[in-house]
């Protein structure tokens, strides 16, 4: 087969009329005029043969086709005789064997295997480096709250809603109702705690209480920033402190008449 020469064009195996003519015993130019008359009558053949050049020894530049499997078929189905018949199994096996090349890649040398292996442990790493960023960024911006809420646990400045409630004079369960109603908490496992919208806030704090027999429950202490929410919550739905309803008692005494003024009205 070492006579025989393939190329490859696009992925698939040709040969050259150059090569076909001297093997078959052709003239090349009757091969030549033989394509062009053929694949100007069906264009189909067109994508079996490809035009291109070659240079002669003169240094002169000719042309000549390169054609596929399928156009090399088409081109020697009417060579006769031995010899041709001899040359066209000769083709048809170097074509098998060109093709399986294209087909099956070759086994990489040890060193692109290794090149490869070390590309992707690096690649890797720098996704494990960027994800250990991304986590530290992470708990930075998660540090200042968990913080805030371990300072809250330690100081005095948090209150059950009880005490927000007396400042208010009314109960407990009537402070947990309202801002029930309002969207602001809900209860769940006997737990009055914030919903979603307010969860990150950090309105609340849950700290485990004592309840005898060595068992605890988790109670809800509302921070100076959940204070002030709910001051401001109940204000804009018309209620109240203590305090302010004595002020705005007092307020409406003052002008009122005095009785010996209303006496002497009348």
């Amino acid at each position: 087969m070492s006579d025989i020469i393939l190329f490859t064009q696009n992925g698939q195996a040709v040969v050259s009329t150059l090569e076909i003519a001297e093997r078959f015993g052709k003239n090349h130019k009757d091969l030549l005029e033989s394509i062009r008359t053929r694949t100007a009558e069906n264009s189909a053949l067109l994508e079996m043969f490809h035009l291109t050049e070659y240079t002669n020894i003169q240094n002169k530049k000719l042309p000549m086709y390169l054609m596929n499997r399928d156009g090399f078929s088409f081109l020697v189905m009417g060579f006769t005789g031995k010899k041709a018949d001899e040359w066209k199994l000769k083709y048809i096996q170097a074509f098998n064997e060109m093709e399986k090349k294209l087909t099956t890649p070759e086994p990489e040398p040890p060193e692109l295997a290794l090149s490869k292996a070390l590309v992707m442990a690096q690649g890797i790493i720098a996704r494990e480096q960027e994800r250990s960023k991304q986590l530290e960024k992470e708990n930075a911006k998660l540090k200042p709250a968990a913080e805030y809420a371990h300072n809250m646990l330690l100081s005095d400045e948090t209150l059950t809603v009880t005490q927000i409630a007396l400042n208010f004079g009314m109960t407990a369960n009537k402070l947990n109702k309202l801002l029930e109603e309002w969207g602001i908490q809900k209860k769940v496992n006997k737990q009055w705690i914030p919903k979603r919208k307010y969860i990150d806030k950090g309105y609340t704090v849950s700290i485990p209480v004592e309840v005898g027999n060595g068992e605890t429950k988790e109670n809800t202490r509302w921070s100076r920033t959940g204070q002030a929410f709910i001051y401001k919550q109940m204000h804009d739905h018309g209620y109240l402190t203590v305090k302010e309803q004595a002020e705005q008692k007092a307020q409406e005494r003052k002008v009122l008449p005095a009785p010996q003024e209303v006496q002497d009205a009348v």
